[in-house]
């Protein structure tokens, strides 16, 4: 961009963490040139962006290369849980996280042990052994991980939720505390205890990268505990949020007004309005924005986004263009659709 940005309050001084908002095409540029610039600063030290997926992490990395012209070998694009397993390397532990087809056997074979301990009154015992049983167990001891549900948790839920007779969650919060145990015992990690065994040393000396965040649009649980406390580390420089702001000039400045805060995001983007005020709370206000200026011709998103989608495959992936382009009747508009990739797919 060329622009150096200045801080119209220089009454408060820079805070560590800074939230960059402004049309996609130009945090990408905005992200890339601060990557290459501080290549150019730094002597050795890795730069570090956390991204929502491989594939974005691909996108930018080619992006990267484009404008670089020459390699970076000290950059790397990591999700969150890569980033976790990372943290974790560093301080010289070597942590194995469970794979999908270990934890499949683990849960099939607890199950059976299950029902059988509680004999013809357990109110699993009609699901053990059907196809898709331990699929829908393993999702849904997934959701408890990303909810920060661990055994402790766990327990406490089973003691003081009044609950129906006959209902099944008791047995399956029973069954997800012996599950989580039995991976522990074995010496294997689950994405949460991966998560909280990273945060635990992220106030640790010795780390010599900088850390960036980009493309989040939404957080479980989960992700935001590592998030929040990474920038409350003072590890993270800065967080990128692509989003067309509205009522401000481009420059560096510190919104301490909510409505002020809420009324740079358009109607039309409501959508990401919640999860844009949350990173600004956790930035202090501290925020970089980007106008599209002369350069909104060239950004390839001339309109704003009317519908954004996600899809977990390919096929859904083309479900979701049909739906953009069904009933369409303008000439000329713009959608989004993104892939979502679960992150333990990076780490098996």
């Amino acid at each position: 961009m060329g622009k150096k940005i200045q801080n119209d309050r220089p009454d408060i001084p820079p805070l560590p963490t800074k939230l960059v908002a402004g049309p996609l095409s130009l945090t990408q540029e905005y992200l890339i040139e601060s990557i290459i610039r501080e290549s150019g600063e730094r002597n050795g030290g890795e730069q570090v962006v956390l991204v929502p997926s491989n594939f974005v992490g691909e996108a930018l990395t080619g992006l990267l290369a484009e404008k670089a012209m020459r390699p970076l070998v000290n950059v790397r694009f990591l999700t969150l849980l890569d980033f976790a397993a990372k943290i974790l390397a560093i301080q010289g532990e070597a942590p194995t996280v469970a794979d999908g087809t270990v934890k499949a056997l683990l849960l099939a074979h607890l199950l059976e042990e299950h029902a059988d301990r509680h004999g013809r009154d357990c109110p699993l015992r009609g699901v053990v052994g059907k196809k898709g049983t331990v699929r829908a167990a393993l999702s849904l001891f997934d959701s408890f991980e990303e909810a920060r549900i661990g055994v402790e948790e766990s327990r406490k839920l089973r003691r003081e939720i009044p609950l129906p007779p006959g209902s099944r969650l008791p047995d399956l919060l029973s069954l997800f505390e012996e599950y989580s145990l039995r991976l522990k015992s074995a010496g294997l990690l689950t994405r949460s205890a991966l998560v909280r065994s990273a945060v635990d040393r992220f106030e640790a000396p010795g780390y010599d990268f900088s850390v960036r965040i980009f493309g989040f649009y939404d957080f479980t649980p989960l992700q935001w505990f590592l998030v929040e406390k990474l920038v409350l580390s003072g590890l993270c420089d800065e967080i990128y949020f692509p989003v067309r702001l509205e009522g401000c000039q481009e420059g560096h400045f510190v919104v301490d007004d909510t409505s002020r805060a809420s009324s740079l995001i358009p109607d039309s983007l409501s959508y990401c309005r919640p999860i844009f005020l949350r990173l600004l709370n956790l930035c202090a206000g501290n925020i970089i924005a980007l106008s599209p200026g002369e350069k909104s011709a060239e950004s390839g998103l001339e309109h704003t986004p009317s519908l954004v989608l996600s899809a977990p495959d390919e096929e859904s992936e083309l479900r979701a263009v049909f739906r953009l382009l069904r009933g369409r009747k303008e000439k000329s508009f713009t959608g989004i659709v993104y892939r979502t990739i679960p992150e333990e797919l990076a780490l098996e």
